[in-house]
């Protein structure tokens, strides 16, 4: 009821986010069509600088390496994807999943936590403070 009650004294365009959305869009440079991440694959195959051109500064280097990882990873264990690889991690031990995180360039025990914990359905993964 309380929670009625706060979204009814809201403002409309609050409570759907298209003012805030739309205040944001200039400051990101974005448009107004949302577009879903690029599959692992396409990740995998473009050149670093292609994914420096896009932003990604020096995160370039260790998104396209985590996505060759990836692809391999998908290879070796006979998934049709690197998507599929990942999704495959929610049905696995904890161990194990924190070890094919931390495999992937720029995950460290903290971010494999995270990952585990907000993305694979590991709920006994806590985030280490730091």
């Amino acid at each position: 009821e309380a929670e009625a009650e706060a979204e009814a004294a809201e403002p409309a365009e609050l409570a759907t986010g298209a003012p805030a959305r739309n205040k944001l869009m200039p400051r990101m440079d974005i448009s107004a069509h949302w577009h879903a991440f690029p599959p692992v694959e396409v990740l995998a195959a473009a050149c670093e600088s292609e994914l420096r051109e896009l932003g990604l500064g020096y995160r370039a280097k260790f998104v396209r390496n985590a996505a060759v990882k990836l692809v391999a990873a998908a290879e070796r264990e006979g998934f049709e994807s690197g998507a599929a690889y990942l999704l495959s991690l929610r049905s696995r031990p904890r161990s194990e999943v924190i070890s094919a995180l931390l495999a992937l360039d720029g995950v460290g025990p903290k971010v494999a936590d995270c990952v585990a914990l907000f993305s694979l359905d590991q709920v006994d993964a806590i985030p280490a403070r730091g």
